[in-house]
């Protein structure tokens, strides 16, 4: 028997892992099934390979073509005009855990958590506890920061998180962990990997804690705004290190942020935010911190909005999101910031299978009966959309034992056909399973 690797998978629907059939009483006239508002699945639009998360970076290069970052491995180069894909540079861990290269050579891309484009055009990847310059021409990557963490890394604790390139050249980072630092802080790379300067943090400056820096963007007069997932958004004096509140629950008003996760600077200083828990984005002003809605459910028409994590603004002044129903492929999103209106720029089809992309049979059937209970069920269960050839996707990685590789596949074949019995059965009546992590 193979043990999941992370923690335990529960899932809510009794018997799933144990192969019952369903667990609804068809006799029971008096279960009502669950009404749910009917998803609307946005069209796939562009070529080439899918996307691998839904928590995907974008930056915009000086051309208007998007840079694309996802959690783990590649850097995909997306033209806004068709939303054709290509892989700028990508390395993969084989089953043998021995480091692939596939496009450009260095590091591995891993646990990537954000990017920002310096002076030459080259991608300045977050990953963990390092900073890698990606060259958007070879692929290349090589490591420009790396710092050591003095407490442990992990979801919540250390590690480097968001990073802003001023437009003096100017690299700032925002860390957790280093140095001693009890709360977060924002360092200045200044040379070497290893070589930086504290900016504001715990000794340095005045004002309330920069807390978890996940999210960093520079004004035009130097102020950098540090975005928390608690719902701060922060100025820093990047002299001084002084921190101000420039909006949060009790600083500015309008709609209050839920989970912000995404900051991005209009040309006249405006800043936008990207909120997935309230499947929002907000404008904030950058002198009041006022905030209110650009677009969300009830403003603007176009695809559903949900989740949108990550934001960046492209130059002709339209917003681009990454995020995506749970039940489709990621997908990147243009959003109209006076109307709030919402197009895809670019997205995989789940139904097609390529090198890049799969899902198995099992997945691609999961995933039709997602669709076709749509209105019917709010089904929960994650998206077929991975590189199955690099990894086994959000559950491969479970049953994955890399000593044995056919016994990984089989367990794992066998818990979606337990879940496929289960969904298909709850279809019927009108009842969806739940998915729980522990």
């Amino acid at each position: 028997m193979i043990t999941p690797r992370h923690g335990v998978l529960q899932i809510a629907a009794l018997g799933i892992l144990a192969g019952s059939a369903c667990n609804v009483d068809p006799g029971n006239p008096n279960q009502e099934p669950q009404e749910t508002t009917p998803v609307i699945l946005p069209e796939p639009v562009g070529n080439g390979p899918g996307f691998a998360s839904k928590g995907l970076g974008l930056v915009v290069e000086p051309d208007g073509n998007l840079l694309i970052f996802e959690g783990f491995e590649r850097v995909l180069r997306v033209d806004p005009t068709n939303g054709d894909r290509s892989i700028v540079s990508s390395a993969f861990l084989s089953s043998d855990f021995e480091q692939v290269d596939e496009v450009g050579t260095g590091p591995l891309l891993q646990f990537v958590s954000d990017g920002a484009l310096d002076g030459d055009g080259n991608l300045l990847i977050v990953q963990r506890e390092s900073v890698v310059l990606v060259n958007s021409t070879s692929g290349d990557r090589t490591t420009v920061l790396q710092v050591i963490l003095e407490i442990p890394l992990g979801l919540g604790s250390g590690g480097t998180f968001g990073i802003t390139v001023a437009k003096d050249g100017r690299v700032f980072v925002g860390v957790l962990g280093v140095d001693g630092a009890e709360t977060g802080a924002i360092v200045e790379i200044v040379g070497a990997p290893g070589e930086v300067t504290f900016v504001s943090g715990d000794d340095i400056g005045l004002g309330p804690p920069v807390l978890l820096p996940l999210q960093l963007a520079v004004q035009d007069d130097g102020t950098i705004l540090v975005l928390n997932p608690s719902g701060d958004l922060l100025r820093v004096d990047p002299t001084t290190g002084d921190r101000t509140m420039l909006s949060n629950a009790t600083t500015g008003e309008g709609p209050p942020f839920d989970c912000p996760s995404g900051i991005a600077l209009a040309e006249d200083g405006t800043v936008f935010v990207a909120d997935p828990c309230a499947d929002a984005v907000f404008r904030v002003d950058p002198v009041s911190g006022n905030r209110s809605i650009v677009s969300n459910s009830s403003t603007g028409t176009g695809p559903a909005l949900d989740a949108p994590s990550k934001i960046a603004v492209q130059t002709d002044g339209d917003l681009l999101v990454s995020g995506g129903p749970p039940e489709h492929a990621p997908l990147i999103m243009r959003i109209d910031p006076a109307t709030g209106d919402r197009t895809v720029v670019s997205m995989a089809d789940c139904a097609e299978t390529t090198d890049a992309t799969c899902a198995n049979d099992q997945e691609q059937r999961l995933f039709d009966l997602m669709a076709e209970s749509a209105g019917t069920c709010d089904l929960s269960f994650p998206p077929p959309c991975e590189t199955c050839e690099r990894f086994f996707g959000p559950f491969r990685f479970w049953f994955f034992d890399a000593a044995n590789v056919e016994d990984s596949l089989a367990s794992y074949e066998s818990f979606l056909d337990n879940w496929i019995s289960e969904v298909e059965c709850n279809i019927a009546n009108g009842v969806c399973p739940a998915v729980v992590y522990d």
